[in-house]
């Protein structure tokens, strides 16, 4: 199994496990899925979201950075300059956020990355309260 696969499994098993636990929906309710994606959030293209999850991610870096060390630098960088991202993390983000999008079916798999990789960055610095900051940008209307 390569990683891709591995990642999309262990996720799969989250979701029945998390399936099982939650009661019923009421008859009539709509469910995950219902727009194309699981996620509770409005149909947005991929600019404006990966806008939204560079904003968040990088909220407070600067400071953060120039507090830990005199000289500005708060660790290890990646080749642009922020934070690194490991693959693993990427893949986390893509599988969980990004191919959940109710959108996402219609972006590119260049948009797709893109996001993906703000949402991994978000991820890494604030964890699932980064990814809640996200889904509240876009309320499901």
């Amino acid at each position: 199994m390569d990683g891709e696969q591995e990642i999309r499994a262990l996720i799969g098993s989250w979701l029945a496990a998390e399936d099982a636990a939650a009661p019923p929906p009421r008859e009539g309710a709509p469910g995950p899925g219902a727009d194309g994606g699981a996620l509770p959030v409005r149909d947005s293209g991929a600019r404006e979201v990966a806008a939204a999850a560079r904003r968040l991610a990088l909220r407070g870096l600067a400071e953060e950075r120039s507090a830990a060390r005199p000289d500005g630098y708060g660790g290890p960088d990646g080749p642009d300059g922020l934070p690194e991202v490991s693959d693993a993390l990427h893949r986390i983000a893509r599988g969980l956020v990004v191919d959940e999008h109710p959108s996402a079916w219609r972006w590119t798999r260049a948009e797709r990355n893109e996001v993906a990789h703000w949402v991994a960055l978000l991820m890494r610095r604030f964890g699932e309260d980064g990814v809640q900051e996200l889904i509240a940008e876009f309320p499901a209307r």
